[in-house]
This record gives structure tokens, C-alpha cells and sequence, in this order.
């Protein structure tokens, strides 16, 4: 039985909301490990405005199936008035950390 995986990937403000994102997804066995990646600069047009602000990149390991729970739980903490909370395909990957994955997510 073949388990589809995915990195979601969000960007946060500050260390204290990212922190707070990844022990929940970890601790609810929404992802088996969730990565902090300080010091992304973003440039984007808001309100018609260009903006170039510092965040951090959040990455969470998990199972495809899990996608929605884990929006839904980024979402609940999320400061922005509109997240970016994406889901990128694992093609393939070193199958002993895939299982370790696939155990440490919820049935």
C-alpha cells in the first residue's frame, strides 16, 4: 500500500508564531517533522503596494492525505490577513525516512 507524501510550506512573521505552528502540527501528529527557516526576504505587491518584508519559511513534513488538517491548523495560529499555505508533492525520497514519516503522522 503506497503512501503519497508532501511538503506544506507557509511564511510567518516572527520565530514565536512559527514555533508555535510547528510544535502543534508535531505534537498532533499532523507532521512528523516541521523545519524553521529564518532570514526569507519577500518581495509582493499588497494593496497596491510593493512590500519587501523579512519572514521566516515554515516546512512541514507529512502525508498528502493529512494536506487539509494541517491547513486548518496553520490557519488556526496564522497572523496574515491572507496566509500562503501551500502543499508540493514528494516524487520520491529515501524510503526508510518516508516510513518514519508515515509512522509518526496519525492514522
Amino acid at each position: 500500500d503506497y503512501m503519497t507524501y508532501n511538503y506544506v510550506i507557509t511564511m510567518v512573521s516572527d520565530i514565536n508564531e512559527a514555533k508555535l505552528i510547528a510544535k502543534n502540527l508535531v505534537t498532533k501528529h499532523l507532521a512528523a517533522c516541521v523545519n524553521i527557516v529564518p532570514s526569507v526576504t519577500s518581495v509582493y505587491e499588497w494593496k497596491g503596494e510593493v512590500c519587501s518584508e523579512s519572514e521566516l519559511m515554515v516546512f512541514a513534513k507529512t502525508r498528502s492525505e493529512l494536506f487539509e488538517e494541517v491547513k486548518k491548523e496553520i490557519l488556526s495560529h496564522h497572523s496574515y490577513d491572507l496566509p500562503a499555505v501551500v502543499s508540493i508533492p514528494v516524487e520520491d525520497g529515501h524510503k526508510p525516512f518516508l516510513q518514519w514519516v508515515d509512522e509518526q503522522c496519525k492514522k
